[in-house]
């Protein structure tokens, strides 16, 4: 398995309580942190790119994220399908 070790800071910012309290509504909604909801929206808004992806990594990125998003996939469901490839090999 490839891990990458990447080194992050802390910083500490101001944000509206109501755009705070939205931020953690749609981080709950897609099984995130609030920190790695805030971090993915600037990674995309900001098409920063430090982890080239294949063409073909991202079209199964993008398949899951669309299944996810249409409710035709759940976390729980991914991990019950890696737990099985796991006992059959």
């Amino acid at each position: 398995m490839n891990t990458l070790t990447t080194t992050k800071r802390t910083r500490s910012l101001r944000i509206d309580e109501r755009l705070l309290s939205y931020i953690e509504a749609k981080a709950k909604e897609e099984n995130r942190s609030v920190n790695n909801y805030i971090e993915t929206i600037l990674w995309n808004s900001t098409g920063y790119n430090d982890f080239p992806v294949s063409e073909q990594e991202m079209k199964k990125i993008e398949k899951g994220r669309e299944q996810f998003k249409n409710g035709e996939i759940t976390p729980s469901n991914i991990v019950r399908k890696k737990a099985l490839e796991i006992c059959m090999r």
